[in-house]
């Protein structure tokens, strides 16, 4: 396994991690409990729905990178 594989497989994998984060975010499965907290109703007022659709973007994008290293690199 080269180096470089490595920190692609790495590099990757957080950006994953953010992509599960996004959406856990997004879906409100993480965070306080609706009403509870007003800067994060505001918070997710205004970025929640964004969220909901960018987390699995974010996770395909980093696929499709990963797919193209091992296409380059056989």
């Amino acid at each position: 396994m080269s180096a470089q594989l490595v920190a692609v497989i790495i590099d990757n994998l957080i950006t994953i991690v953010g992509g599960i984060v996004a959406i856990l975010i997004g879906l409100r499965l993480v965070g306080p409990k609706p009403e509870t907290n007003p800067k994060f109703d505001a918070f997710y007022e205004k970025w929640g729905k964004h969220l909901k659709w960018l987390g699995p973007f974010i996770i395909i994008f980093s696929l499709i990178q990963i797919g193209f290293y091992f296409h380059d690199n056989p």
